[in-house]
């Protein structure tokens, strides 16, 4: 009897995303239906034709990153004798148990994110007058709590630039960054990402080639990270010299825009921009995406 081959292998469903994949913990069943042109195949010849030699990478792809084949079971169908049913189960690889899929440069991503809460300084009411008491009295020192999106992306990399990593950290980006998260493109503007910390460790492919594994921690603040500071000091300038104030002061007054007086009572806080040092950004995060 001459040796069956191979007619087709096909992931049960659609290549459109719904492929029949069953959550089973951190673990992914995949089932392929593979068709033989004769009879006389063995659940051999339909577990290595499901996948490749090692199975390590789902026909389909994964938009997670880099998947490691744990098991196989394959069934024929004795009603036709031609055909198997192969089930491949994969886990999501963890630091140290990852092999580096040929020709990549970067794999197994993960993205999760958090809010992270702060502290900000109100000075105006949203009309932008002073906040006072019932009494009419100025409130000073008020704070409320805003939020920041914290972002953290880890993922194994043959291309990492230490140097860039190194001159990103506590940098905010000065360009426009495109993140794709779960299959949605995100674009943040500049002065909205800073680098706020980094981490990484070395992981082994089976062959002891060993990679980086990098965790970048990334906050993302809406109102950007441009500080807003109030223009305030004990001088001001008459012509073009700083004069003092008041020689008893012992705090700082609030200025004018021009700095040439005290603000007048009930005149909102003047604020000055200040701008943190930046980065670009692009580079660290390219081919970042789940």
């Amino acid at each position: 009897m001459p040796t069956p081959s191979v007619v087709s292998v096909t992931p049960v469903g659609q290549l459109n995303g719904d492929v029949d994949i069953v959550s089973n913990g951190a673990s992914e069943t995949v089932t392929y239906r593979v068709v033989f042109d004769g009879p006389g195949s063995t659940m051999v010849d339909a577990i290595f034709a499901s996948t490749d030699s090692d199975g390590s990478v789902p026909a389909f792809g994964d938009a997670r990153g880099f998947l490691v084949l744990t098991s196989k079971t394959a069934n024929m169908n004795r009603a036709t004798a031609l055909e198997w049913t192969v089930q491949c189960k994969y886990v999501l690889p963890v630091p140290g148990q990852e092999a580096k899929p040929d020709g990549a440069s970067l794999w197994a991503v993960r993205i999760d994110g958090s809010s992270v809460p702060y502290e900000v300084s109100l000075q105006t009411q949203a009309d932008g007058t002073r906040i006072v008491n019932t009494a009419g009295d100025f409130i000073e020192n008020i704070t409320d709590e805003a939020y920041d999106e914290e972002i953290v992306v880890t993922f194994s990399s043959t291309s990492i630039d230490f140097g860039t990593l190194q001159a990103t950290k506590g940098k905010v980006n000065s360009d426009t960054v495109t993140m794709t998260i779960n299959g949605v493109e995100r674009v943040f503007n500049p002065y909205c990402m800073k680098l706020v910390a980094y981490t990484y460790s070395f992981i082994w492919d089976v062959s002891g080639v060993s990679y980086p594994r990098i965790t970048l921690h990334l906050k993302i603040r809406d109102v950007t990270w441009i500080r807003q500071v109030p223009n305030m000091g004990y001088r001001k300038l008459v012509g073009e010299n700083l004069v003092l104030i008041s020689a008893t002061a012992t705090t700082p007054y609030a200025l004018n825009d021009e700095g040439t007086d005290v603000l007048a009572e009930g005149d909102p806080m003047v604020t000055i921009p200040v701008t943190p040092q930046t980065q670009i950004f692009t580079g660290l995060l390219d081919g970042i995406g789940t």
